[in-house]
Parts: C-alpha cells; sequence; structure tokens
C-alpha cells in the first residue's frame, strides 16, 4: 500500500473546479475545503503523485498556490 500525503493548497476561488478534477484524476481525496478571499482545499494523495498534483496546480494558477504539508 502507498503511503499518502496529507496536504493544503489554497487557491483561487475559480480554481477549484479544476483543482477537484485533477486531484480526483491522480487518485486523490478532498477532505475538507473552506473559502474566504481564496480556498482552502484539505486533501490526501498518493506520495507519488504528489509532486504532479503540485506541478499541475501551480500551473493552472500560474504560481498562485500556495501549499502546506507534505514534501515541501
Amino acid at each position: 500500500m502507498e503511503l499518502r500525503r496529507r496536504l493544503t493548497v489554497t487557491l483561487p476561488l475559480p480554481m477549484v473546479g479544476e483543482a477537484r478534477s485533477q486531484l480526483a484524476r491522480l487518485g486523490g481525496e478532498l477532505l475538507s475545503e473552506s473559502y474566504a478571499a481564496m480556498a482552502d482545499l484539505s486533501l490526501v494523495i498518493g506520495e507519488s503523485r504528489e509532486e504532479e498534483l503540485r506541478r499541475t496546480l501551480d500551473d493552472l494558477t500560474r504560481g498562485a498556490a500556495r501549499w502546506s504539508g507534505g514534501g515541501e
């Protein structure tokens, strides 16, 4: 069984739908979400897919995504 990482990403509100799609595509799971000026998504993803998710969301948000947790 693969190790899973727990991460939080903060990103612009218009990007939430695409972030959810990418998370699902990579086999991750959304644990919780909260909204203010930006969206905070708490998630888990397989260790082998973490870097791909980070890269994908960083590209999608043009560097606006802010990460905490995982392999920083």
